[in-house]
């Protein structure tokens, strides 16, 4: 078993004072496995806590405790030990022999289909344990490879009896309708019925050992549902259909190994061996002829078919196995299941009518021979008149009588159709009367005998069975049909489980009576049934969910999103790819475009160009400047912005007016010139003048004795230059 690595609560505590939790070994659907110690014991054992969900049952809990106490009782060498129960914070536990290996299902995903002997070899220890809890009432409800542990020598054992069984009697509300057993492992009873008993066991271990022969389960399907009805409702086939293409010779199943499985798994429990103790009767008789190298045994084979008609009584009446050899019991003694005997509603001893479904077989205290003394039928089994005796019996050392014994014979009542005739007399007169009477009779009854026999000799040789076409293809099919005398029509159905071109079912079913010469119909896979996904990108949302519907396929979730290049309400993208292949009714979601995302605009006025114009690329416009001189703004700031709010897309186009500064103008030489000449220039030049008079008028030459700024230097056009006049 593999530890996990997960840390959990439960590690680490000390349940009673006495197991010493390790590690947490596996989790399941009813509960948690945990490696722990016995400190009183000092050994490894192995204790299963129930989850929260079932600790709340009060009535849970009685029954877990009356399961656990049951399973405690089942001494086998394949069957995992229980050796305490208790109750920890609320949780009911249970205390079971830790077993260092692997699960049946670990040695099934590793190897696969198994050969058929070492199949058996397996199978027989868990038949075993089914064998011993069966005889103590105890019945699993849970087989599965999960529950079958193969410890590292090779040891084969079953865990977990009773405990399915304390669940799904006590606590459906705890488990929220869980139906409790591995759905592909289901028997049809538990589904329809929520009943099970030993058979229901014989069923699971079947189809357990249909997956180690063949390496897949009978059935499978998307939904566990769909599984457990195709229980109830489908025929497990035989193994060796899923062998058609194998050529390894060891992996060949021979019929009686297929009649195994098919009586264990049928869907009626009246029709499958009553328990465990039969099941491994059948188990070690098809063992013993395997290991023989013996591929086809047809008494074998009906032994297997009829298994389910004989009373796990006459188990222990032995008759010669044509197969005994070392591994028989001394003397070459078997026990083996007697020969069916056709059954009937007749009267078999007085008081107890036997029904159509019962069987007729030898007493229980049966007898024993010898295989070297050859017997028969009649020897084995004495017929008188509808009841079944045993032979008579010889002390041991006398010599056998030189004449059979007569046979004791119990009278049968009359049927509604027995004559009853009058006392005939024996007088000399009337012999030769009753002679030709009774010739007459004979005569009459041959007559009629013949004539029924004649007419139920052609009905038999009208009829016939039909064949097992499950698994085959189409062309196998149709030549399996023409050389049985059959017609045959195919009709195709897609599946998601068998390949194309294989056939599903057929009507009517495989073995029913069917007249020769008649028709035949089959279902074959197309194979998965696939609808191509289509290309969505750039249509309007209307027309892509139309194309969806189109290809069979569902609309899922439609998201919007921004999308700087596609148009508004168009598909930007889907979550299945296009051209890929779909199942009908696969979720398609879209996503669609609400086209591109609007960027707010903010006004950069009298702010940096620089700034604003890495600001609003950065925000994702396309940003133009042009220069112009202000006399109003600095140099290298924005006068104005186009546009200066609002929203815009990515790219839109935002202008920048930027600031150059005012315009300048070189202030003219005035100096030395007179008052007038001087305002001339300075006017000329764009420039204000302001004068300033240093002499009185009267002294006054209207001359420039000077001026600033100076001549020669940049000013401000329409700045004011002031002259001083002499």
């Amino acid at each position: 078993m593999t530890m996990t690595s997960v840390s959990d609560p439960m590690v680490g505590r000390l349940l009673d004072g006495r197991y010493e939790m390790l590690a947490r070994i596996a989790r399941g659907g009813m509960a948690t496995v945990y490696r722990a110690i016995d400190r009183r014991l000092t050994r490894t054992v192995a204790i299963k806590v129930m989850h929260d969900g079932l600790s709340g049952d009060t009535d849970f809990a009685r029954k877990f405790d009356r399961e656990a106490r049951s399973a405690a009782t089942l001494s086998s060498p394949h069957v995992v030990s229980v050796f305490d129960q208790g109750v920890d914070d609320g949780r009911p536990y249970i205390v079971m022999e830790c077993v260092e290996g692997c699960t049946l299902r670990n040695v099934l995903v590793k190897e696969g289909a198994m050969e058929p002997l070492r199949a058996l070899d397996l199978f027989e220890s868990i038949a075993s344990a089914l064998a011993t809890a069966h005889e103590h009432r105890i019945v699993h409800c849970d087989v599965k490879p999960e529950n079958v542990l193969i410890s590292d020598r090779g040891q084969v054992k079953v865990a977990d009896f009773g405990l399915a069984r304390a669940v799904t009697n006590a606590t459906a509300t705890a488990t929220q309708g869980l139906l409790i057993g591995t759905v592909s492992y289901i028997p049809p009873e538990l589904v329809t019925h929520a009943r099970s008993d030993a058979r229901s066991d014989v069923y699971a271990a079947g189809i357990m050992l249909y997956e180690m022969l063949t390496g897949t389960k009978p059935y499978a399907a998307d939904v566990p549902i769909n599984v457990a009805w195709m229980h109830v409702h489908n025929d497990v086939p035989p193994p060796s259909a899923q062998m058609v293409d194998d050529t390894d010779s060891r992996r060949i199943i021979p019929p009686y190994l297929d009649a195994l499985v098919l009586a264990c798994t049928r869907r009626m429990p009246s029709d499958r061996p009553r328990d465990g103790r039969v099941l491994l009767h059948l188990v070690r008789r098809a063992r013993r002829a395997l290991n023989r190298g013996i591929m086809d045994d047809p008494a074998l084979t009906e032994e297997m078919s009829a298994s389910m008609r004989h009373d796990p009584a006459t188990l222990e009446s032995t008759v010669p196995d044509p197969h005994a050899g070392e591994d028989t019991d001394p003397g070459g003694i078997v026990a083996v299941v007697a020969p069916p005997v056709p059954v009937s509603h007749r009267v078999v001893s007085a008081g107890s009518p036997v029904s159509s479904h019962s069987s007729l077989s030898a007493p229980t205290g049966g007898f024993r021979v010898r295989s070297s003394t050859p017997i028969s039928p009649v020897d084995a089994v004495g017929w008188s008149g509808g009841t079944v005796v045993p032979p008579p019996r010889t002390s041991p050392g006398s010599p056998r009588s030189a004449t059979r014994q007569p046979v004791p014979r119990t009278r049968t009542p009359r049927s509604a159709l027995t004559p009853i005739f009058p006392h005939i007399s024996h007088d000399p007169v009337h012999k030769r009367r009753r002679r030709g009477l009774l010739i007459l009779v004979l005569v009459l009854l041959l007559a009629i005998g013949g004539g029924v026999g004649a007419f139920a000799w052609f009905e038999k040789q009208s009829w016939t069975s039909a064949p097992t076409l499950g698994g085959l293809t189409q062309n196998e099919a149709q030549q399996l049909a023409t050389a049985n005398g059959f017609t045959i029509t195919f009709d195709p159905e897609f599946s998601e489980t068998v390949r194309k071109d294989t056939v599903i079912r057929m009507s009517p079913e495989p073995g029913a009576r069917v007249k020769k010469g008649s028709g035949l119909h089959a279902v074959v896979s197309s194979g998965p049934e696939r609808f191509t996904m289509p290309k969505l990108t750039g249509m309007a949302l209307e027309g892509a969910k139309a194309e969806l519907v189109k290809n069979n396929l569902v609309v899922g979730k439609v998201t919007q999103a921004w999308h700087e290049s596609a148009k508004k309400d168009t598909v930007v993208s889907a979550s299945q790819q296009a051209g890929s292949p779909l199942k009908r009714g696969t979720t398609v979601d879209l996503v669609v475009s609400k086209g591109p995302q609007p960027i707010p605009i903010t006004s950069w006025a009298g702010k940096k160009t620089t700034e604003a114009k890495a600001a609003l690329e950065k925000a994702g416009f396309s940003v133009s400047i042009t220069e112009k001189n202000s006399d109003t703004v600095a140099k290298g700031l924005v006068i104005s912005q186009t546009p200066d709010k609002g929203e815009g897309a990515k790219g839109t186009k935002v202008s920048l007016v930027s600031s150059k500064g005012p315009v300048m103008v070189q202030v003219p030489r005035v100096a030395g010139a007179d008052e007038a000449t001087a305002r001339t220039r300075l006017a000329n030049a764009g420039l204000k003048v302001s004068v300033v008079y240093t002499t009185p008028a009267w002294l006054r030459l209207n001359v420039v004795a000077g001026q600033d700024p100076a001549a020669g230097k940049m000013a401000v056009k329409g700045s004011t230059v002031t002259i001083w006049v002499s």
